[in-house]
């Protein structure tokens, strides 16, 4: 990096002409038209010759995705050399709102320098607004990267950024150690790093799309020439790189350190197809027969579903499913499950499964999404046998365990299962990946009326009866073997029926809230639904951030500082106020207290003080 962080700014970089190989990103682009017409899966083609050679559309303005539904911007991937750029592949985003092209991607060596310029500007720029002019006529200030729902404008700050801007150009370099603008905390859980660990390396470039193709090529070509020190960043995949990065796949999938004979073969015959619209990687085709064969052919991946309306259920059945850093980069800012915690520990870039054969998916209570065993033919998933945020942390990433592994940890010693195995797979799972979709007995009519309505009759040429699948409930099931799926069973007195009916009214309440229904709701009826919830902690963000959504805020807020302060100490606002969690809660309970500071606004400092009895 080319920074000399002298006092009259940068020093400038040596004059460079404008490389013809510049990027290869407005390059990659030329003859892409962006006409609103939605790619389909087999005009992709991930060779960057293919792309320069041919015309192609891509769906582009932000449109309601085909169950006009929700709101989302489509994108396009560009496949580019793993030398400098993670996962070899650049997103495409067309952002209407701001008439730009938006590029994000992943640096694989971040520039370290970041937080340090970052820091500079923040204690030696104050008398220009954080802003620096750089001797390349670039200008340099501090700013934030942050995601804005295409629906309600809610926004999520990830992380404080460089930005770098030229002629119109913008390019904001994640500064994954601060979310200082926001006054925002990062979450230690998981994360002993203490960095915002979703946006670690993470590049985002916005290109005004009015603007003439080769300014925009030169100027970006100077800011990261001159201003960064990056040399082509994107160059082409050469056949070399490709078998190197063939080979450094299988290594990091199967956790091996040198390759024998047979596996380099195994490497070399790894394909890249497209697991998600738009994103690609690596898969091992018929791996997972080994696993079947050796585990047991119910040996599925699961994923749960944290709402159980007939809307999400549609949405994954037609877009399949995405992580968080996808959806929210793409203008869908809702709460998964532990969302926020997610992009702190790095979990984030992933969606999440659990592995369960047929016996253990009969015991749980949500919607589950049963994927077809292929899913674990991709070489891009990583795995822990506890709940570990799939964090990337570096002491908790060295612990993951190789396929073979957790395989072996839950379905080969089913005595000591846990049920709090995850695994993450990068980016998004797609549709056809889906086999079925498993509810309880007394759901799937209703669930089934509501696709129907919806115009959903079939997914991947399957009838959708054959697809929504009825668990299997009996009367006789042993109930104590519940309890680490879901919520005690408090049924004494109770029937079983009573109690299920008693349950489908709290989630249909919890739907009507998700779906803006619901404009205030009190602080024990909140609390009252996380608890009959999986996840206490998640499911009350969610609920009260969909409250929020619809004005109900400010009487949330004022509940909420009465409760803490009736029930926490002095001690317990201390630590709050210092953004420590308070002795004798839970480490997950961290969640809740990040929720209420940060997007609530709940201010434990002067809690703290008013608990002291010092006046403000």
């Amino acid at each position: 990096m080319n920074h000399n962080l002298a006092s009259n700014g940068l020093e400038k970089a040596g004059e460079q002409e404008v490389s013809d190989n510049y990027l290869k990103l407005m390059e990659a682009l030329k003859n892409v038209e962006f006409s609103g017409e939605k790619k389909t899966k087999d005009e992709v083609n991930f060779d960057l010759e293919d792309i320069l050679d041919r015309k192609e559309k891509m769906a582009s303005f932000t449109e309601k995705e085909c169950s006009q539904e929700y709101l989302i911007r489509e994108r396009h991937e560009i496949i580019c050399d793993r030398d400098h750029i993670e996962n070899q592949r650049v997103d495409v985003v067309e952002n209407l709102e701001n008439q730009t092209l938006e590029y994000r991607f992943k640096l694989r060596e971040p520039l370290a320098e970041i937080s340090e310029l970052g820091q500079k500007l923040r204690t030696e720029s104050r008398e220009k607004d954080g802003v620096a002019e750089l001797q390349s006529g670039t200008s340099v200030r501090l700013g934030e990267i942050t995601y804005r729902d295409l629906e309600t404008m809610r926004e999520f700050r990830l992380c404080d950024a460089l930005v770098f801007e030229k002629n119109g150009v913008k390019v904001s370099l994640a500064d994954a150690t601060a979310r200082e603008l926001g006054d925002g905390v990062i979450s230690r859980k998981r994360n002993t790093s203490n960095l915002v660990r979703a946006a670690i390396g993470l590049v985002q470039m916005e290109v005004p799309k009015a603007m003439d193709e080769t300014v925009a090529q030169q100027t970006l070509d100077e800011i990261f020439r001159q201003d960064l020190g990056v040399e082509d960043a994107l160059g082409e995949v050469s056949e070399r790189a490709e078998r190197d990065y063939k080979i450094a796949r299988l290594k990091w999938q199967y956790k091996l350190e040198n390759l024998d004979a047979e596996q380099l073969e195994r490497a070399e015959k790894l394909t890249r197809r497209e697991v998600f619209p738009g994103y690609s990687t690596y898969v091992e085709n018929g791996k997972h027969e080994e696993y079947l064969a050796k585990y047991g052919e119910d040996v599925r991946a699961v994923h749960m579903l944290n709402s159980m309306s007939v809307d999400s259920v549609y949405r994954v059945l037609t877009t399949g499913l995405m992580s968080t850093t996808e959806r929210f980069s793409r203008g869908v800012v809702k709460n998964g499950i532990s969302s926020v915690l997610d992009i702190d520990s790095g979990g984030a870039d992933n969606v999440f499964t659990r592995i369960m054969n047929a016996e253990q998916r009969s015991k749980i209570q949500n919607h589950a999404v049963v994927l077809k065993p292929e899913i674990f033919d991709r070489t891009d998933w990583y795995a822990y046998n506890v709940d570990s945020y799939g964090s990337t942390n570096e002491a908790h990433f060295a612990g993951r365990l190789a396929p073979e592994e957790i395989f072996q940890r839950t379905m080969g010693d089913l005595d000591h299962y846990s049920t709090d195995n995850e695994q993450m797979f990068r980016t998004g799972i797609g549709v056809e990946y889906i086999e079925a979709i498993e509810v309880d007995e007394l759901d799937r009519d209703e669930l089934l009326e509501g696709l129907y309505q919806k115009g959903l009759s079939e997914v991947n040429g399957r009838p959708i009866e054959e697809v929504i699948l009825a668990r299997e409930f009996d009367d006789d099931d042993d109930w104590d073997g519940w309890d680490d799926f879901g919520p005690n069973f408090e049924g004494e007195g109770v029937s079983v029926e009573d109690f299920l009916a008693q349950n489908l009214r709290k989630q249909e309440r919890i739907e009507s809230i998700y779906n803006g229904e619901v404009k205030e709701v009190s602080l024990g009826e909140l609390t009252e639904l996380a608890e009959s919830s999986e996840d206490f902690n998640d499911t009350f963000v969610s609920l009260a951030e969909a409250i929020m959504g619809q004005g109900g805020g400010v009487k949330l807020k004022a509940d909420l500082e009465t409760h803490l302060g009736q029930v926490l100490g002095v001690e317990d606002l201390a630590n709050l106020a210092s953004g420590k969690l308070p002795k004798d809660f839970a480490p997950n309970d961290l969640g809740v207290f990040l929720f209420a500071k940060n997007q609530l606004g709940v201010d434990f400092g002067q809690m703290y003080m008013e608990a002291r009895g010092v006046s403000i």
